[in-house]
């Protein structure tokens, strides 16, 4: 997480308001949806550091850089953000 919008942290985290990647970016979304799926309502500051939400973050981080390597950072933003995507 960065404070400052750069080339590669240019999406700003629902949770902190710092800048993150797209792969963090998405992560944070399906994090969200899931919480709310789960009604456990919204996510503290920094919720990747809650044992509760550390491997589920992690790991979707790394299947969102995976997806975006594959199909691009839009295309899978667009497609998380959507209902579809829930």
């Amino acid at each position: 997480m960065s404070r400052k919008q750069t080339q590669v942290s240019k999406y700003k985290s629902p949770s902190t308001g710092d800048f993150c990647t797209s792969a963090q970016y998405v992560a944070e979304i399906i994090c969200q949806k899931q919480a709310t799926h789960e009604k456990a309502g919204t996510l503290p500051y920094k919720f990747w550091n809650l044992p509760k939400w550390k491997k589920t973050y992690i790991r979707q981080v790394s299947l969102a850089n995976k997806l975006i390597k594959e199909y691009g950072e839009e295309p899978v933003i667009k497609f998380v953000k959507s209902k579809n995507g829930s």
